[in-house]
């Protein structure tokens, strides 16, 4: 028996299969019926958040059920430890270093507070200061020009009342 060879670009086709149908149009890729996302086949912590109750979103350690906040690992428990003694040190040594350089901020004129608007808006862009602490220098410089205002609101009060007071005496 011989077989002939099939023309070049044709598939070869089961025996008990019909042939396929010649066609212009894409074929469509079957899609599994159960594709899971990337997301829902990653490994998650199997502890669960004590504050909340809900599981660790956290991916745990490899070969080890938990993540590093929950591992029961003595090596991973004094890691754990050590972290986070130098991120407190390292938040300690940051803020003595702020109150080090800080300079008194001049709050009395509008150049003064001019001068801190734009510091705390470098301090900020630098990640020195956070952006609440931004804001409460904010309301800060905001009250103190509104005290400024007020103060010269007074004095210009005064001289009104002090130029009608003359034009009384001189009529």
């Amino acid at each position: 028996m011989t077989t002939a060879n099939p023309p070049a670009g044709a598939q070869e086709q089961a025996p008990d299969q019909a042939p396929a149908a010649h066609t212009t149009a894409r074929r469509r890729r079957a899609t599994p019926p159960a594709a899971k996302s990337p997301a829902a086949e990653r490994r998650r912590c199997t502890s669960t958040v004590a504050a909340t109750g809900a599981p660790c979103p956290a991916a745990p350690l490899a070969n080890e059920p938990r993540c590093v906040q929950h591992s029961l690992d003595p090596k991973v428990i004094e890691k754990r430890q050590v972290a986070q003694a130098l991120g407190g040190l390292r938040t300690q040594m940051k803020a003595l270093a702020g109150v080090a350089e800080q300079v008194p901020a001049e709050i009395r004129t509008r150049e003064g507070v001019t001068l801190l608007l734009q510091r705390t808006v470098d301090e900020v862009r630098g990640s020195v200061i956070s952006p609440s602490v931004a804001n409460s220098i904010k309301g800060l410089c905001d009250s103190a020009l509104r005290l400024a205002e007020l103060e010269l609101s007074a004095k210009v009060a005064a001289l009104e009342a002090q130029v009608e007071e003359a034009s009384r005496v001189r009529r």
